[in-house]
């Protein structure tokens, strides 16, 4: 998916004809004025399913539970919005010289061409699931203990 793409989707689902709308004006607009509230998300504390053992196959599981190996990615850092594919749960187990990397250091969206789910991590050191069956999934699968109310 190209960026003009990517940015075609979010022009397509999230926002409303803007010349219209009350929440528009030359100095400012809001994006997410038309976002879906309907979407069913879910949050976990991804430095506590890092910090134990199991926490970090959870999430593997989730994904294993709905064939998902791949995705596309693009993250907030230096401007570089490019789409690229990443391989989600080798993702999951990078490690640096002090442990697991997972990449939420930066804000981090993953998707695929679906557009049923989404996975964002933040550098608030949170998961965040979005999508009827990603959610079901990870509520089954991740115990409670990790869940941000």
């Amino acid at each position: 998916m190209t960026k003009q793409e990517f940015l075609s989707i979010v022009k397509t689902y999230l926002t409303l004809d803007l010349s219209d709308s009350p929440y528009h004006s030359i100095d400012y607009w809001y994006l997410l004025q038309s976002i879906k509230t309907d979407i069913p998300v879910v949050v976990f504390d991804l430095w506590k399913m890092y910090d134990y053992d199991n926490g970090i196959k959870q999430i593997e599981t989730v994904l294993s539970s709905l064939s998902i190996d791949t995705a596309t990615v693009i993250q907030d850092q230096d401007f570089n919005t490019e789409p690229k594919a990443v391989n989600l749960k080798a993702l999951l187990y990078e490690a640096d010289a002090d442990g697991y990397n997972f990449p939420w250091y930066v804000e981090s969206y993953y998707y695929d061409s679906s557009k049923q789910w989404m996975i964002y991590t933040s550098h608030e050191f949170t998961i965040t699931f979005a999508g009827e069956k990603l959610v079901c999934a990870a509520k089954k699968i991740i115990d409670h203990k990790y869940l941000i109310k």
